[in-house]
């Protein structure tokens, strides 16, 4: 049992060297090719303990780059990404067993580019969600599952640079809402009562601006106004009133005296 437990080295007929891990109970967890340095060279693939295919990556000279595809127990492709040094980078893909497009997206590491989609298991789009050069959320849109818009539904959030701003700098946000975000979405800050000022939004119709927060933990809370006019109309109805919070970080100066 132990030296199934252990990872083997071994020689096929051929002369290919390859790194076979076990799995405690004997069977075979993965292969992998090696090259002339012992080092993991080639098509690796890794194993349920029925012995399905659970995932393929692509090693070259140690390191994971190319195409990494992972399956189900039952052999379904379950996705698909692109790895280049060890690290996501480019489309990413999630599948239904049926073999339809469950999501897909562009991730480079842990942040995400350009547009992602999810679809519903009939092949409907279900959600699109857009992000701008930053890996920050922008916009998002979702479908019910008989392809018409879900107008209804909205989700506040904050768009900021960072979360944490040295001693002496500025904090500036945006507030935007998500699918329903338009010209007559108001917003009010509440916290910080004093200290605020605005220029024009980059998302939305207005950027705030903290002017040089103290050191420590800040809260900015505001309320999101969605309004309705009727075109031509100077009547404005309020149909959602929406309060967020985001927290950010103020590092001392430690140089200061």
């Amino acid at each position: 049992m132990l030296l199934f437990s252990l990872t083997a080295w071994l020689l096929s007929a051929c002369g290919t060297r390859q790194k076979v891990g076990y799995f405690p109970t004997g069977e075979i967890e993965y292969r992998a090719p090696l090259n002339g340095q012992g080092v993991m060279d080639g098509e690796a693939k890794y194993f349920y303990q029925n012995g399905a295919v659970r995932a393929i990556l692509p090693y070259r000279n140690g390191r994971i780059e190319g195409l990494i595809k992972r399956f189900s127990p039952d052999g379904h492709l379950e996705s698909s990404e692109f790895c280049k040094n060890g690290e996501t980078s480019g489309p990413v893909k999630h599948y239904y067993a049926t073999g339809q497009l469950k999501h897909s997206s562009t991730r480079y590491g842990n942040v995400y580019r350009d547009t992602s989609r999810s679809y519903h298991p009939n092949g409907e789009l279900d959600q699109m969600i857009i992000y701008d050069g930053k890996g920050r959320r922008v916009d998002f849109h979702f479908w019910r599952p008989d392809g018409n818009i879900d107008a209804a539904y909205a989700r506040p959030f904050f768009l900021a640079d960072r979360d944490t701003v040295p001693e002496g700098q500025d904090y500036t946000f945006e507030a935007v809402l998500g699918a329903r975000r338009s010209n007559v979405v108001n917003v009010k800050v509440l916290r910080p009562r004093t200290g605020v000022d605005s220029t024009k939004g980059t998302y939305s119709r207005t950027r705030y601006i903290v002017r040089r927060p103290m050191p420590g933990r800040h809260t900015v809370t505001v309320q999101l106004y969605n309004h309705w006019a009727r075109k031509g109309s100077d009547t404005i109805w309020t149909i959602e009133t929406i309060p967020i919070s985001k927290s950010f970080w103020v590092t001392p100066n430690r140089g200061k005296k």
